[in-house]
């Protein structure tokens, strides 16, 4: 007996249950329900406080009770949304380019079940293709990166026109979800139930599932179990609970309401919870692992940059107005003006130039008041900074800090790859939420539609996301480097792989007119035809390439072996080139060296020859000078001992000549009287 003959066996023995036994089954159940929440709400409680709090803070709610104790009552709180650009910054080319999942047929199983496959994929991608599905996964992702942990899930509902299809939606209060806390997965994959509470208007309640729901009880007593303060229920509503259970390769689930099973069905071929967790990063708190967002990471560097704003604000408040000094009889019948100055629009303000009796009066200077921020505002600038330290990214967002310009995701994803980002994780769980939402959607898309598809016979693989853009940008430089090696016939192949990495609307029918350019027997597999003809051209083909491969690999270590000995031979010829040009330098710098010698030595013996020749001809003319003067002193010596004996002979005649005529007036002269004692001359 299959599994579908078992739960048609289940479901004809429970309609021939008696009430009593519906009953009985109905308690067993509540109480399954009662403690599974009690044990897990209670294993999670903190996990829910943690996420209730770092939602809060991220949301604008910074400043606790500690906050107030350490800095007093009735100080000012002011904040600075900076932990909101990290948390954008990862979430938003998630969002910008999301993740698409997809089922691909083993390649056993592509002729049997291909066009069944295709219409799986159709209706897969129609709902991915909804805002509500895309809005899931944004709400997912933002709680993911925020509090570290995030939920969607899918389900049966009927559309517009009455039909039962398959809808995915996101779980807006991840605290309304009790999940199994033994779960490992990161998609909480391996979880055995679950519980989703969503509070619903009594009137609402009572359209669904009828007016005997409440038991005889009123309906705010109907609580199933104390939930504690996380799900306390307003007034009018009332707890409507989803219980998820997994048994073997399908999934029940059903909805009570207080103490009453209102509604029950199988998920058959869902071998899951139909509750996808998009989780962040797992720490360990204390002895249990839990999850955590950024909040978690920068909360402390948010917190330091709201203190120290906080402390910028209160400094400002603090500044006096702008004061102003000037006599006071300058303000005389103008007081009321003065005093509204720091308030008034008007750009005047008037003042007396003289007082009552004519002297001058000075005029009013404004005194300005300014606040000291400095200190604080490094310690905002170095909590920014820290904040880019813990998370690996810019407090402005993933800016390029070159162009200051918003990077392309194919960069981001190298920096996250290449570990210069700390927010890789959330790229990577998300990929595998959306892959495990992809199974569950195909599992009850085949459900819901009666697709011929066994359970083996495809697998979900995820494309799209900023993710493919590097690895695009991989495959085609993987492609380039080894088309460079492989023969002529491959490169038809890899041309039509380099092609398909290429996004651009006319790149698919390049591509598809590529193939058709390839030999019918590669063709084949390209184009779908019979698989063992394909796998075989294939391995024919595989076998050619090992072939060429190998030849090229012993040309390429011949080459390698010429090559070591070109250069041996090279580096003997360059060391000899090397030693010929250094002794034709050496005697090229002799030759110039003995040259500048000889010449020197000509230059100086040129200049001594000129300065012999200089001092010869000054003696010459030396010689001539003083002959010359030599006869003109004994010429003038022989003149001047002429008139020497000239004028003494002169001065003797004249001498001789005045004694005579002396001698004559005496001669002639009368005697002369001398008086007495006066000697006689």
């Amino acid at each position: 007996m299959d599994e579908t003959e078992e739960l048609e066996a289940v479901e004809a023995a429970v309609a021939e249950m008696s009430d009593d036994e519906l009953q009985e089954y109905n308690d067993d159940l509540v109480a399954e329900v009662k403690e599974f929440i009690e044990r897990n709400s209670e294993r999670n409680s903190d996990q829910v406080k943690r996420i209730k709090a770092d939602r809060e803070f991220a949301a604008g709610q910074q400043w606790d009770k500690t906050d107030r104790t350490n800095r007093g009552e009735n100080r000012i709180e002011e904040e600075i949304p900076v932990i909101e650009n990290p948390i954008s910054a990862v979430v938003n080319p998630i969002s910008a380019k999301p993740f698409r999942s997809s089922a691909e047929p083993k390649p056993e199983y592509k002729g049997l079940y291909g066009e069944a496959i295709a219409t799986l994929n159709e209706k897969l991608s129609d709902i991915q293709d909804t805002f509500e599905m895309q809005e899931a996964h944004d709400s997912a992702t933002y709680d993911e990166v925020c509090a570290g942990l995030g939920f969607c899930y899918a389900t049966t509902e009927e559309n517009e026109d009455g039909e039962v299809v398959v809808g995915y939606h996101a779980i807006d209060d991840v605290t309304k979800v009790v999940w199994d806390a033994d779960a490992k997965s990161t998609t909480m994959a391996d979880a055995k139930a679950a519980v989703v509470i969503e509070l619903i208007k009594e009137s609402e309640a009572e359209e669904r599932f009828g007016t005997d729901i409440w038991g005889g009880k009123q309906p705010q007593k109907t609580t199933l179990v104390d939930l504690g303060d996380d799900f306390a229920i307003p007034e009018g509503l009332v707890p409507l609970l989803t219980y998820f259970r997994v048994e073997g390769h399908n999934c029940e689930f059903h909805r009570l309401i207080g103490e009453q099973v209102v509604e029950s069905d199988l998920l058959e071929g869902v071998s899951r919870v139909p509750i996808i967790a998009f989780i962040g990063e797992k720490k360990w708190f204390g002895d249990e692992h839990g999850f955590a967002g950024l909040v978690h990471r920068l909360r402390p560097m948010q917190r330091r940059a709201n203190y120290a704003n906080s402390q910028m604000m209160e400094r400002l408040d603090l500044v006096p107005k702008v004061g102003f000094m000037g006599p006071a009889e300058a303000i005389d019948d103008y007081e009321d003006e003065w005093a509204e100055a720091n308030y008034s629009t008007d750009a005047y303000l008037h003042y007396r130039t003289h007082d009552k009796e004519g002297r001058e009066l000075k005029e009013p200077k404004p005194i300005q008041m300014t606040a000291q921020v400095e200190d604080v505002q490094n310690v905002i600038n170095s909590s920014i900074q820290l904040m880019q330290f813990a998370s690996g990214i810019s407090p402005t967002g993933i800016v390029d800090q070159t162009i200051h310009d918003q990077v392309t995701a194919t960069e981001f994803m190298i920096r996250t790859e290449s570990s210069q980002s700390n927010v890789s994780h959330y790229l990577k769980h998300t990929r595998e939420s959306v892959k495990a939402s992809g199974k569950v959607l195909a599992q009850m898309i085949i459900m819901v539609y009666g697709l011929d598809i066994p359970e083996g016979a495809y697998e979900i693989k995820v494309d799209g996301g900023c993710i493919e853009l590097t690895e695009m940008e991989r495959e085609r430089k993987f492609l380039l480097a080894v088309m460079q090696f492989v023969p002529e016939e491959m490169k038809g192949v890899l041309a039509i792989g380099l092609m398909n990495t290429l996004e651009f609307k006319q790149a698919p029918i390049l591509a598809q007119m590529m193939v058709k350019l390839l030999p019918p027997a590669v063709q084949e597999a390209f184009l779908g035809g019979d698989p063992k003809a394909a796998l075989a051209a294939a391995q024919q083909q595989l076998v050619q390439v090992q072939q060429q491969n190998q030849q090229l690999l012993q040309q390429v270590q011949q080459l390698t072996i010429e090559s070591q000995q070109l250069q041996l031979r090279s580096k003997s010829d360059l060391a000899i080139k090397q030693i010929d040009a250094q002794t034709q330098l050496q005697k090229q710098k002799m030759a110039n060296d003995n040259a500048i010698l000889l010449k020197q030595m000509e230059l100086q013996a040129n200049a001594q020859k000129e300065q012999f020749n200089a001092q010869a001809d000054a003696a010459a003319q030396d010689k001539e000078i003083v002959a010359k003067a030599q006869a003109d002193a004994a010429k003038a010596e022989q003149d001047l001992n002429a008139e020497v004996a000239k004028a003494t002979v002169n001065a003797k005649l004249d001498i001789e000549k005045k004694q005579a005529e002396k001698a004559a007036e005496a001669l002639t002269a009368p005697a002369v009287v001398a008086p007495p004692d006066t000697p006689v001359m």
